[in-house]
């Protein structure tokens, strides 16, 4: 389907690392030269389960990874601020459920700017 798919890239969406206070997402593509891009992002981590969120985080990094022409490391941390936004506010929103809501980030799903995000920019060696 893509020129260059989503089998030259390789997004692991959560790992905890020592060191790091929080969830670490971590991202590596290979371009058709060959060249290897890698980045890492910090997220804040939520004391909060929610039922859905793989099958939101597929869903998102597959629109973002075609809106930036296959570009993951841009796609990635798209999806992660668009997650933290909806996973924020369904833990404020809570009913008891884990159910994340959705319908309610309609809004949050469809922008695509990353002010006021806690998502932070690993460097990496």
């Amino acid at each position: 389907i893509y020129p260059l798919s989503l089998h030259d890239a390789l997004p692991i969406s959560s790992a905890k690392i020592a060191g790091y206070d929080g969830i670490v997402a971590l991202g590596s593509q290979r371009s058709s030269t060959g060249a290897v891009e890698r980045c890492a992002f910090l997220i804040p981590e939520l004391n909060h389960r929610f039922v859905g969120t793989g099958d939101l985080f597929a869903s998102l990094l597959l629109a973002h990874f075609d809106k930036s022409n296959h570009v993951l490391c841009p796609a990635l941390r798209q999806v992660l601020v668009t997650m933290n936004r909806i996973a924020t506010y369904s833990a404020e929103n809570d009913s008891g459920d884990g159910e994340l809501r959705l319908i309610d980030c309609q809004d949050m799903i469809a922008r695509e700017d990353d002010k006021d995000t806690p998502i932070q920019s690993i460097p990496l060696n």
